[in-house]
């Protein structure tokens, strides 16, 4: 696609700014949203495949308002850090 054919940045953190006070109710109530459970599971799998060795640490690009720290956040021994684009998530 031609780069104007593309969302701006500043779009897409508007969209997403406007979306947070609804973010998690319409992701995990409406939609059933599983992502974080599933993604903390595959990450806990690959930890048993290295010999029970925790990760030192996780960044979760695009974090939205946190919804996978909590099941991703045992497996790791050092810094955890969330980034969005979204100020407001």
């Amino acid at each position: 696609a031609a780069a104007s054919d593309r969302t701006s940045p500043a779009e897409v953190k508007q969209m997403f700014d406007d979306f947070a006070p609804s973010f998690e109710s319409k992701l995990i109530d409406s939609l059933k949203y599983s992502a974080p459970k599933e993604c903390a599971q595959t990450a806990s799998n690959r930890i048993d495949n290295r010999q029970g060795r925790r990760y030192s640490s996780c960044l979760d690009a695009g974090c939205g308002t946190g919804l996978s720290g909590p099941h991703l956040r045992p497996l790791v021994d050092g810094t955890f850090v969330g980034v969005d684009l979204s100020p407001k998530m």
